[in-house]
């Protein structure tokens, strides 16, 4: 090979390149570290990034809706409407997060405390309703009574635990302030950064392209386009479904609990609706929690509201978010559960929600590869 000057440049990349990948392996520590560093520096502007794309499924619904294009005729005018259809998305968003800290939260404390509290007077309660409902069966009354001393320790047991663990929290105040102090202040760059983002999102789209045309090729840039725009769509479609899929259900579970005079009706209704953004698990985490509000005040009812909860759950999983979501992922059922599980595995809940739309997006594209290889195959595609 000739040692061209263009030859050098590949050599040294290559060269510079085995090097870092080197230091890599054996500082994998402290490369851990300094990304984990680089991330927490970054983790306002990346919060950001992810509040612009949540505020813009209904910032963009109302400009569309309010705001024709054709109507926005200046610069002027447009301005206007973006601005406007941004203060409402954020202020609706900023309405909900401040419903679930200072209503649902609180309440589901309360409860919890007020629960392991009443536990000495609720388990001798159910005690006595258990041994009514199996009265003159001898075997029953025999496992129950068993088991009652147990029951009483181990209630005893849960109700110092939950009374305790409330006092440590209480306890902890500085640590908390801190923590929530940063998270606030996070949480008000990266707000302030997402209506950046959203305000100037066309210039910003613009000047986005136009680094990837100088950057790559017409073919890799396509390519890359490509799978922007189906990330995009994924992300828009899923997130707005379940928005609104999250919102009927919550109204649902609303109407229904309060024309049976079920306590804490509205909280449950939020807690419900918030939980339903999470796929497949987020059924299972509403009833649950709905259920502790319940067994607070009447734990005779739990079993009645777990039965009604089931019976909306079924309307909203075979009802509703066909007609809702639909297949608009274009994504099978057991790569959702995939998707779900893996997603939860690494990044937790928001693993759980980022994942759906992500596999959508390898599964499309997949697919689409292998279609094209049986094509250029000449064989026919299974029906």
């Amino acid at each position: 090979m000739n040692l061209t000057k263009e030859n050098m440049k590949k050599i040294i990349l290559l060269m510079t390149f085995a090097a870092l990948l080197v230091l890599i392996a054996f500082k994998m520590e402290v490369v851990i570290t300094a990304l984990g560093v680089f991330i927490d520096i970054l983790n306002p502007f990346i919060l950001g990034g992810a509040i612009a794309f949540v505020i813009n499924v209904p910032m963009t619904s109302i400009e569309n809706k309010f705001f024709p294009k054709e109507k926005l005729t200046t610069n002027k005018k447009k301005s206007r409407a973006r601005i406007f259809s941004l203060v409402i998305s954020t202020i609706f968003l900023l309405s909900l997060i401040t419903l679930v800290i200072l209503w649902v939260v609180p309440e589901l404390g309360i409860s919890l405390y007020n629960f392991a509290a009443s536990l000495q007077y609720v388990v001798p309660d159910f005690m006595d309703w258990l041994n009514g409902i199996t009265e003159g069966n001898e075997n029953i009354n025999d496992f129950v009574s068993s088991i009652t001393g147990n029951f009483d320790e181990i209630s005893e047991k849960i109700g110092s635990f939950l009374q305790e663990g409330a006092g440590e929290i209480l306890s902890s105040g500085v640590t908390l302030v801190t923590s929530i102090a940063g998270a606030i202040f996070s949480t008000v760059i990266g707000i302030v950064f997402a209506c950046y983002i959203l305000a100037q999102k066309e210039n910003l789209n613009r000047q986005f392209k136009k680094v990837m045309r100088a950057v790559f090729n017409d073919n890799a840039n396509t390519k890359i386009s490509k799978v922007l725009k189906m990330s995009y769509n994924a992300f828009h479609s899923f997130l707005s479904g379940q928005c609104i899929e999250g919102l009927i259900t919550g109204l649902m579970f609303f109407i229904v609990l309060t024309l049976f005079n079920f306590p804490y009706a509205e909280v449950i209704a939020v807690v419900v609706g918030f939980s339903t953004l999470i796929p497949i698990f987020g059924a299972i985490i509403g009833t649950i929690i709905g259920a502790i509000f319940v067994l607070t005040v009447s734990p005779i009812r739990v079993i009645s509201y777990l039965i009604i909860s089931i019976i909306l759950q079924q309307i909203e999983g075979n009802v509703i978010y066909p007609h809702v979501v639909g297949n608009s992922l274009g994504l099978p059922s057991v790569w959702v559960l995939v998707a779900v599980t893996v997603g939860g595995s690494l990044f937790g809940v928001v693993g759980m929600i980022l994942f759906i739309p992500i596999t959508s997006v390898v599964y499309q594209l997949f697919r689409e590869w292998v279609n094209k290889r049986v094509d250029q195959k000449g064989e026919a595609l299974p029906e």
